[in-house]
């Protein structure tokens, strides 16, 4: 089973969600099995310079899906990509993936912050 990331805003809270189009393979993020081995990794539970290490994202390790909803969580989801560049050079795990994973992750969110209007709601879900 394949983990994808799809986006979407809503213009307001309880509105339809408009789906934003992201072309193949950058909707991809892994396959089950490693995808759980990578956000298992203990680096992603430390506490890295004084700040909460990637918890969100680590949710990945037990299950899915996972959602980012709101402007609030965007800004979380960009610290959380932060500390995994940040950290990237200390990860031990295949680094073809790990890159290819990372890349569509920012490619995503980046994506989603631009289409989104500001007074929208932002979503982003991993599954």
């Amino acid at each position: 089973m394949t983990r994808s990331i799809d986006i979407a805003y809503r213009t307001v809270p309880d509105s339809e969600e408009i789906g934003v189009s992201i072309p193949n393979p950058y909707n991809l993020f892994g396959c089950q099995e490693p995808s759980l081995k990578f956000w298992r990794l203990e680096l992603w539970r430390l506490e890295l310079w004084n700040e909460i290490g990637v918890e969100r994202l680590a949710i990945l390790g037990k299950c899915d899906p996972i959602w980012f909803s709101g402007w609030g969580e965007m800004a979380l989801l960009q610290r959380e990509i932060r500390l995994i560049h940040e950290n990237v050079s200390n990860v031990e795990f295949e680094r073809e993936e790990t890159a290819k994973w990372l890349a569509n992750l920012t490619y995503c969110h980046a994506m989603l912050v631009m289409s989104a209007p500001k007074d929208s709601v932002p979503i982003l879900t991993i599954g």
